[in-house]
């Protein structure tokens, strides 16, 4: 592997994960995001052009941010919402156009996704060996100051790697990877162990990281059972032998984080299947009283528990924020992005893979419009596709012009 490429990896998981060390403090995002304003300001006819090729989507962010501090300040509510939605927003854009511009645009001798994979991999072997060794895991978690602060139980069966927002957005990003191998893996060979390393550090620090790994392998099946070949039959048959072994070792080597993880099969289970008891997140489900809150909302985030309701659940918490003008807003916003990507994917199934693991997540907390690493990773590819497209038709139109 090249220098340069061991650059890129080094430069995107610092990115995407940002581990907030406990010297300086804080993450290599902060960085990052004021060279890229730094960028973007002395290159207008850049920054501008991104801005005319991304028009629906910039004008809808600044209504989404303008919307929320119209409704924090009606409410006389902190204007922390307002703060995380120029945050989101600048992650959205401005981080981008650096990052491809400067950094990803001279990347010549990796392709974009296995710079992701390899980065993401990099991320799954760290997490790994904190499982394994218990030593190493409590050097990493003492050079993260975020992770020192926690304090709570959940440290002895995850939260186990070198990232931000470990038990949440880490593991949206590990599953979608490892979903993303499951697709592939007939043309990369070595995207079996990728999927496998991806599929562990996503269950044992956000069990919800599973769900893309679930729909990528049911549709996998479905599509070896239609397009039968006795080749890819037996190759599909063995690799879920193989996965079934692996599990078995993991059970056996590791029965508490099996625990955790097979608690969420049953929950889930439960919810969908045996019905025996409410389930904590259907405790979780409910909706504002009166309807102006319903449509509008009242400018807070319950999950901080101001009134003893609470709540983990996104679209419970977007309601509750900015009603559903607010959460129905950011689903608009997430299919301007699918439509845009499946126009410009040839065929490919990762912008639908993208966009359904955005909902489910969303599901379970703030996934798509929060500034963490799965909306990092989410708008680096968007742009990065894109800016590919329109690199390929300037440059076929070179030549024709030659």
């Amino acid at each position: 592997m090249k220098a340069s490429s061991i650059f890129l990896i080094v430069f995107l998981y610092l990115y995407i994960y940002n581990p907030v060390f406990a010297w300086p403090g804080f993450g290599f995002v902060a960085i990052i995001s004021v060279i890229a304003i730094l960028y973007c300001i002395t290159r207008p006819h850049t920054t501008l052009n991104y801005v005319k090729y991304y028009k629906a989507e910039f004008i809808l962010s600044v209504i989404i941010t303008l919307y929320i501090f119209f409704i924090t300040t009606l409410n006389n509510q902190n204007k922390d919402l307002t703060m995380q939605m120029c945050s989101w927003a600048l992650f959205s854009f401005v981080t981008p156009v650096f990052i491809i511009e400067a950094i990803l645009s001279k990347a010549k001798s990796m392709s974009f996704l296995n710079l992701i994979m390899y980065t993401g991999v990099v991320a799954a072997i760290i997490s790994f060996l904190c499982m394994v060794f218990p030593m190493f895991n409590e050097f990493i978690r003492s050079i993260q100051s975020d992770v020192e602060s926690k304090g709570f139980d959940l440290e002895a069966f995850r939260y186990y790697g070198l990232a931000n927002n470990l038990t949440s957005a880490y593991g949206y990003v590990q599953g979608t990877l490892a979903a993303i191998c499951i697709l592939v893996w007939n043309t990369k060979k070595r995207y079996y162990l990728f999927f496998v390393l991806l599929t562990i550090s996503a269950a044992i620090n956000a069990r919800t990281g599973l769900f893309p790994v679930i729909i990528a392998f049911i549709y996998k099946f479905v599509c070896t059972i239609k397009n039968f070949k006795p080749k890819k039959v037996i190759q599909f048959v063995l690799i879920i032998i193989c996965t079934f072994v692996l599990i078995k070792i993991f059970i056996n080597a590791f029965p508490n984080n099996a625990e955790f993880i097979s608690d969420f099969f049953e929950q889930l289970e439960n919810i969908f299947i045996t019905r025996e008891e409410e389930s904590a997140y259907e405790r979780m489900f409910f909706l504002p009283k009166g309807t102006d809150v319903l449509l509008f909302g009242e400018g807070r985030d319950i999950i901080i528990n101001y009134k003893g309701d609470s709540t983990d659940i996104g679209y419970v918490r977007q309601i509750f924020i900015g009603g559903l003008i607010f959460a129905v807003s950011l689903i608009i916003y997430e299919y301007i992005l699918y439509r845009k990507m499946r126009k410009r994917s040839d065929g490919s199934l990762f912008p639908a893979l993208l966009f359904i693991s955005a909902l489910i997540f969303n599901y379970k907390g703030f996934a798509f419009y929060t500034p963490g690493a799965f909306n990092r990773f989410i708008f680096l590819y968007y742009f990065f596709l894109i800016y590919n497209i329109r690199r390929q038709a300037s440059t076929m139109e070179m030549k024709y012009k030659k």
